[in-house]
């Protein structure tokens, strides 16, 4: 519940910020009666005005914007551009409230050390849809630097040699969503309290993605982050919980390291963490914290527990490869036989492709929620099985029947079949042998383990595969 409340309240605390006014549209660009300048149409708006620039064109160096409740905008098929090239001033200064600046190419390429390419000072302000680079060779500017509270950035293109991709200096109540963060030395650095990372991609990091510290709930939740060449997330000292929830880390120094931390209660869940110089690290938790370690798919030789109390808990893991599409080519989506496919818990609310499982905890691990359920026809091998009974109970027995494999392959045909519980775990192997494509196959399951013991009553899945084909089929055993 704690998870919902804090998304819930990072929305309503902006959205809610905004006031009523009267909108009028005034344009630079784009023909007679419009300014000419950037600058004389934002000295003729008033708060409630949509500012509105149709010509490439036009372009403005060192922009303060100070008229609350305005929104600046490239128009459709533009992306102006707002830049410095000076010393120590930010290309972009929002120091007013209630503010929306959506679709521009906002640049620096100052050589002061940790200049703001955008610098945020106010609240209740929104930075959509823009391209924010430090065009800069030695990581002298910080994309967009935040100082105060209840602001959001999202669906921007954010990298090019900064140093900081986002800094969150004392920032409270920030959304950062939908966001491609990218080729920086840090991704996302700050003390933040009550910060929302979700949906973004942060990759090509030359130190840390996240490196987050703060006294208040923060949540990383849905985010795919690879290739850091140091920890993908890094919570350090923090004193308040952190949620980090459905994230692919992958090919990345280490995957997530959490030290120094004091505050009680946080998760780790749901995530895949594989295919790092170190999964997971945890060294130096104080005042006994409590972190709940949950349905995650890690290699448990690439965790390294240093100096910590008994209160670490850590269930339902899945330690074999996720068995990502192409991980060579940075395809993290899972394939159709991956173990991490309706291996997680459910957390509340949908997956990145609005989904909706049911039952509540058929969801996957990680950042890519598949269209794949276990309960989804394949069709190359729909036709080729039959099954007895879905319901089992001790006494009834599950029958399946391979039938017309001729249709698959005229050629031997190699038959594995195991069923698996909701963690992804090998209850027991039916079946694992070479048969002919002509005729009809059979195999059955009466409800018991490995050690001929009936498993306990819930949902278990039979997994099927036809030489590189895979059918999943839901099975309920009741007691």
């Amino acid at each position: 519940m704690k998870k919902k409340i804090m998304i819930a309240s990072c929305v309503i605390f902006f959205l809610t910020s905004q006031a009523q006014a009267v909108t009028r549209l005034v344009k630079a660009g784009g023909g007679t009666g419009f300014s000419n300048t950037i600058a004389s149409a934002l000295t003729n708006c008033l708060p409630g005005d949509i500012v509105e620039i149709c010509d490439n064109s036009l372009y403005i160096e060192s922009l303060t914007l100070d008229t609350p409740y305005i929104i600046l905008r490239g128009a459709s098929g533009y992306r102006p551009a707002v830049t410095f090239s000076g010393t120590g001033i930010p290309a972009l200064y929002i120091k007013t409230n209630n503010v929306v600046v959506r679709n521009l190419n906002v640049s620096s390429s100052s050589v002061t050390w940790n200049n703001s390419v955008i610098l945020i000072t106010a609240s209740h302000n929104s930075v959509q849809d823009c391209r924010i680079t430090g065009d800069s060779m030695i990581w002298t500017n910080t994309g967009i630097r935040i100082s105060s509270m209840s602001n959001e950035i999202s669906n921007c293109d954010i990298g090019n040699n900064l140093y900081y991709g986002i800094n969150l200096n004392g920032a409270l109540y920030t959304r950062i969503q939908n966001n491609d963060i990218h080729d920086c030395r840090t991704g996302v650095y700050g003390i933040g309290d009550q910060t929302l990372i979700n949906f973004n991609i942060i990759r090509n990091i030359q130190g840390e993605g996240l490196f987050l510290a703060g006294m208040g709930v923060n949540s990383i939740i849905y985010n795919l982050l690879y290739l850091c060449s140091s920890s993908a997330i890094l919570i350090d000292a923090a004193m308040a919980p952190y949620n980090i929830i459905h994230n692919t880390i992958t090919k990345n120094s280490t995957g997530i390291m959490v030290q120094y931390m004091s505050s009680p209660n946080s998760d780790i869940i749901n995530n895949i963490i594989y295919d790092n110089g170190t999964d997971l690290y945890l060294n130096g938790l104080g005042q006994s914290p409590v972190v709940n370690i949950n349905n995650n798919c890690y290699s448990h030789s690439q965790i390294f527990n240093l100096n910590m109390p008994q209160n670490i808990h850590i269930n339902n893991s899945v330690s074999d490869p996720p068995e990502f599409i192409n991980s060579s080519l940075n395809d993290f989506h899972l394939s159709q036989t991956s173990p991490c496919i309706d291996a997680g818990t459910d957390i509340g609310g949908l997956d990145p492709n609005a989904i909706i499982r049911e039952p509540a905890n058929q969801r996957d691990i990680g950042f890519y929620e598949t269209t794949l359920s276990t309960t989804t026809n394949l069709p190359q091998i729909t036709d080729n099985i039959r099954i007895s009974a879905n319901n089992l109970y001790p006494g009834k027995t599950a029958r399946v029947e391979l039938f017309d494999l001729n249709k698959i392959s005229e050629k031997p045909i190699y038959v594995k079949a195991g069923i698996y519980d909701m963690q992804a775990r090998l209850i027991r192997t039916l079946c694992e042998t070479p048969v002919s494509p002509f005729g009809t196959f059979v195999f059955s399951w009466d409800g018991k383990d490995k050690n001929n013991q009936y498993v306990g009553a819930g949902i278990y899945f039979l997994k099927i595969q036809i030489n590189d084909q895979v059918k999943r089929i839901k099975l309920f055993f009741l007691q």
